[in-house]
């Protein structure tokens, strides 16, 4: 009779495990949810077997193999849990029906801890994160230790309430609770570090993120967010180092990555590299005006004058600015371009006169400069206009910029 119970319990063991691996590819798709739920009744049921219910274990074996046809394996499966009923039959000794009925617990037990923590992946999946916070929490109601919800919810609620102090605290606690696992502690120690930067401790934030990283080297994300909390700390030799290791990996790294690491190797005297940099960027990434701008700031500081005028006017291209043009303007001039500053001059003098809120210094400081352009390409009548203009802007006692409405 205690032969049967446990050999009841190992291969109805296997058959669950069978059964939620295959649920969704075999049964689901033949519609057959109900004889689905049954089934996983009958196997609950059939760990607590007695001789006289012994023939359901085959009626079950058969169901199965009758529901799920394409499951090439069962078969093989099914041949080996019945040889393995034998051996058991042989070599255990008898186990009362407590320690059977606890076997059932446990392994029903497992199964439901993993359907919610599934379910709840689904959820977030499919952008349900408010029932995928509640499905977490009834989860750790009744297993509170369990790791991987621990870090799903601490995910969600930083996500909602970032900045929040008492989700802060919680994000902390959760993530804390995470480190349990080893295969979980690289992210619970980027979220305990996200934490941390997110209420302004960013020495405790780099102690995560660098933990994060010695744990997991290859997730570059822990890089990313690493540099840019050494960047707001103005350690640009050390965040040099994380940029690039997140630039050496498969993706290359994003455009604020590069942005950002251009801007590092600028503040470490690395000019030449910083403007090659950003101008790399910048014709990789015609939209993104910030990157050809820096790239003319830079090329200009290098004394590069015509090529800086080139990224000023890319920069102008994607947004209209009087200021990109001044400075492109500005940058031809240097280079000894008269004809090119002038048009470039004029086309800054048009945007800023449209402006509603420009000031007389603003305007005074582009005129000056068209005064100059006109003047070196020999076009005086028009440097004439100009200086009659800049002297209607200088009204005698009149000292300080006002707004022109």
């Amino acid at each position: 009779m205690a032969a049967v119970l446990i050999a009841a319990a190992v291969p109805a063991f296997l058959l669950w495990n069978l059964y939620e691996e295959n649920r969704q590819s075999a049964l689901l798709d033949a519609g057959r949810t109900d004889q689905l739920s049954r089934m996983s009744q009958t196997i609950g049921e059939l760990l607590v077997l007695t001789d006289e219910r012994r023939e359901q274990l085959d009626y079950l074996v058969r169901s199965i193999l009758d529901y799920a046809p394409r499951i090439e394996s069962i078969s093989r499966s099914v041949q080996a849990m019945r040889q393995e009923l034998r051996v058991i039959d042989a070599r255990f000794p008898v186990r009362d029906s407590a320690q059977t009925t606890s076997v059932s617990t446990d392994i029903l037990s497992q199964s439901e801890r993993k359907r919610l923590l599934n379910d709840a992946r689904r959820l977030i999946g499919a952008g349900d994160r408010p029932q995928a916070e509640r499905t977490l929490e009834l989860l750790l109601e009744r297993w509170p230790a369990e790791p991987s919800a621990s870090l799903m919810l601490a995910q969600l609620t930083l996500s909602r309430n970032p900045e929040d102090p008492a989700s802060l605290k919680r994000v902390a606690l959760l993530a804390g609770s995470a480190l349990s696992d080893p295969a979980l502690a690289a992210g619970a120690h980027a979220l305990l570090g996200e934490a941390a930067r997110n209420r302004g401790d960013t020495a405790t934030a780099e102690t995560e993120y660098r933990r994060a990283v010695s744990l997991a080297p290859g997730i570059t994300a822990y890089n990313r967010a690493l540099a840019f909390i050494l960047c707001g700390d103005n350690r640009w030799n050390d965040a040099v180092q994380q940029f690039e290791l997140v630039m050496q990996s498969s993706n290359g790294g994003d455009e604020e990555v590069r942005y950002r690491h251009a801007l590092a190797l600028a503040k470490i005297g690395e000019s030449q590299k910083a403007a090659d940099a950003f101008a790399t960027l910048a014709a990789e990434s015609p939209n993104f005006s910030g990157a050809a701008e820096k790239a003319g700031e830079i090329f200009s500081a290098l004394g590069e004058h015509a090529e800086s005028a080139r990224w000023y006017r890319k920069a102008a291209a994607t947004r209209a600015s009087w200021q990109l043009l001044q400075s492109s303007g500005r940058e031809e001039l240097a280079a000894g371009n008269e004809v090119a500053a002038v048009e470039v001059l004029e086309r800054a003098t048009r945007l800023l006169a449209d402006s509603k809120t420009r000031s007389r210094v603003e305007e005074e400081g582009v005129l000056h400069d068209l005064l100059v352009a006109y003047s070196r390409a020999g076009d005086k009548p028009s440097a004439a206009r100009v200086e009659r203009r800049l002297r209607e802007l200088q009204p005698e006692g009149e000292v300080e910029a006002t707004t022109l409405r």
